[in-house]
């Protein structure tokens, strides 16, 4: 009997042991994206999302996160975009005819996907 105990025993201590700690490595990559996070925007860019539209003229959609209900129409820069991607923008707002109902003209100065390797 007292084998089955300690049998028992045994396994609980090793279950026990295989539920550690929180790994730091989550911590340290959420402190990585937020140190990414503020240096994007202390160097004026804004976290935007370029969307794919099938409306007229208007191949893409910039999103700004912090701008709800706000489109702009991206007029650069298409070729190097996919559909949905979210990241940094750096943007100039033009002043020419909207070709879109909806949405206002826009420069791309710059795109930096959230997450790409190439981040400062």
């Amino acid at each position: 009997m007292s084998f089955h105990k300690t049998k028992i025993l045994y396994l609980v201590f090793i279950c026990l042991m295989g539920c550690g700690p929180i790994p730091t490595s989550d911590k340290e990559g959420a402190k990585e994206v937020n140190r990414v996070d503020t240096h994007y925007k202390e160097q004026g860019y804004v976290l935007g999302r370029m969307e794919r539209s099938e409306k007229g003229s208007c191949v893409f959609i910039l999103r700004i996160k912090e701008e709800e209900g706000v489109l702009y129409d991206p007029i650069n820069g298409k070729d190097t975009w996919t559909s949905d991607d979210w990241g940094w923008v750096k943007f100039a707002r033009l002043r020419m005819s909207n070709r879109c109902d909806d949405r206002s003209p826009v420069q791309i100065q710059d795109f930096v996907r959230r997450g790409a390797k190439n981040n400062k």
